[in-house]
């Protein structure tokens, strides 16, 4: 039982955290400065996984929550889109209405002003009848 004696003794038994194998030089001298060695270059590999600590869990935690809030605010950004899209629609809507009455008014003033004289002076000095025509 000389092997279960070296392992307790090196922090080799069954729940040792040491990444070197246990027939390896390293575990055999109980050289600790060549196992920290690999274990500081398998960490900088990413070949060992550190335990979860509350940062990360924080870290985790603040990740979600910016997602949420983003999301929310992604969905209110559309939202407001909507709205102005909706709201231009309805102004054209207006515009194109007032736009047609004004065109009407314009006709059936033409049509009511008997002299071609009158008619020239206003589409010389610039009105909007003049210009819609």
């Amino acid at each position: 039982s000389s092997s279960s004696a070296n392992s307790s003794l090196n922090g080799r038994g069954p729940g040792s955290l040491c990444s070197t194998p246990p027939g390896s030089p390293a575990a055999a001298s109980g050289n600790t400065k060549a196992s920290d060695a690999i274990q500081s270059q398998l960490q900088q590999k990413g070949g060992l996984k550190r335990a979860r600590t509350s940062d990360d869990d924080e870290r985790k935690n603040r990740l979600l929550e910016r997602k949420r809030r983003n999301r929310e605010s992604a969905e209110r950004s559309r939202q407001r889109k909507l709205q102005y899209y909706k709201q231009l629609e309805e102004d054209n809507a207006t515009l194109k209405k007032e736009n047609e009455a004004l065109k009407a008014k314009c006709a059936s003033l033409a049509s009511s002003t008997p002299a071609k004289s009158s008619l020239h002076a206003a589409s010389a000095s610039g009105t909007a009848c003049a210009k819609s025509a």
